[in-house]
């Protein structure tokens, strides 16, 4: 059964956060992977066998692949030099959830729609703080206007107030 979820560069910064509290919610459920398995493994064992520990490098698309075998679920939160990794997946179907910024990459992964319909799988693209809430608010201000050309903003880290005054602040170009 399918039901593992891989969060890759899961012992990073972002991806420490990410693992450790799906492994809150799904115990036993979630793969920590990335190149350094010491680094993967060192994370692992402070969660009381909640999160496993994997040894992987995207570049090596064979590995990656029968790396895939149970899992339900993919999340990179690394920089990717290639699109061959989200292919994997989706073509397994696989969800696939990316929170890098790599515009280049999501780019290619966009065109990757019919083949995770397919499969019955879905791409969520550009989650992180810095484009994905930018992109969230920067909607919320296009829908607010009649016409908008341009929206220019600054990600702001902290609690939901920040947000409500990056709201009040945003400049917006009405050209």
């Amino acid at each position: 059964m399918r039901d593992n979820i891989l969060v890759v560069g899961g012992y990073g910064q972002v991806g420490q956060v990410v693992a450790t509290r799906l492994a809150t919610r799904f115990p036993g459920r979630v793969i920590v992977a990335g190149r350094n398995m010491a680094r993967a493994a060192a994370l692992a064992n402070t969660t009381q066998g909640r999160i496993a520990p994997l040894q992987l490098d995207l570049a090596d698309v064979p590995g990656c692949v029968s790396a895939l075998d149970n899992v339900q679920l993919a999340i990179v939160c690394l920089e990717q030099n290639n699109v061959a990794f989200a292919r994997a997946c989706l073509e397994r179907g696989i969800h696939y959830i990316d929170i890098s910024a790599s515009y280049h990459i999501l780019q290619q992964i966009e065109t990757f729609d019919d083949l995770a319909r397919q499969h019955g799988a879905s791409a969520i693209l550009s989650v992180g703080l810095a484009p994905g809430l930018t992109n969230l608010l920067a909607r919320y201000l296009n829908d607010l206007l009649d016409t908008t050309e341009t929206i220019i903003g600054t990600a702001l880290g902290g609690a939901c107030e920040a947000c409500r005054w990056y709201l009040r602040d945003c400049a917006v170009d009405r050209r």
